[in-house]
């Protein structure tokens, strides 16, 4: 079941365990690329990578996964 508070427009893909949410955005019924953090407190929005690989990249990077 879809929270009601997140905007219809928006696919969830991840949690960061506070209540906000990762996610990417629709435009014209079209996903956009970028990834986005949803602030659940104020139902702002940020603009957190260009791209899920940029995501991926930049979370390896910070965490020294590899």
């Amino acid at each position: 079941m879809r929270d009601e508070s997140i905007p219809e427009n928006l696919i969830i893909i991840g949690d960061d365990g506070s209540g906000d949410k990762l996610c990417f955005k629709i435009n014209n019924g079209k996903m956009d690329d970028k990834i986005y953090i949803w602030y659940h407190a104020d139902d702002e929005m940020e603009e957190i990578s260009p791209s899920l690989k940029e995501f991926i990249m930049e979370t390896i990077q910070e965490d020294d996964v590899f």
